[in-house]
C-alpha cells in the first residue's frame, strides 16, 4: 500500500526475489528488502555484471529500490552479496 498505483513489488526475502517480475515499459517494479540482512538488485550476471544499467547499492532490511525500463525485453538481475540470487524481469508491452 505504500507504493504508487499501478507499481509492481518484488519482495526480497529468503534469499529469493519474488513477486511480480513482469512489468510493461516505463512501469515502476519496486524491490523492498523483507529479508533479516542486506542484498542487492545490481544489472546482470554474477559473471558478467552490468554495474552501468543499473545498482541499488546496500539495501539493507525495510529498504526499497525502484526500476522503471523502457524498452521491452528480458532483463536479468542479482545480488553482488550473494551470487546465488538471481532473476529475470520480463518486460513486455
Amino acid at each position: 500500500s505504500d507504493f504508487p498505483e499501478g507499481a509492481e513489488q518484488s519482495l526480497i526475502t529468503d534469499f529469493l526475489y519474488t513477486g511480480g517480475l513482469e512489468v510493461a515499459p516505463g512501469q515502476s517494479l519496486f524491490f523492498n528488502n523483507v529479508d533479516s540482512v542486506p542484498h542487492t538488485v545490481t544489472a546482470g550476471t554474477p559473471d558478467a555484471p552490468a554495474l552501468d544499467d543499473f545498482d541499488s547499492g546496500l539495501l539493507t532490511p525495510g529498504s526499497n529500490y525502484e526500476l522503471a525500463f523502457d524498452e521491452p525485453g528480458v532483463y536479468s538481475l542479482f545480488c553482488s552479496l550473494h551470487p546465488d540470487m538471481v532473476a529475470t524481469v520480463t518486460v513486455a508491452d
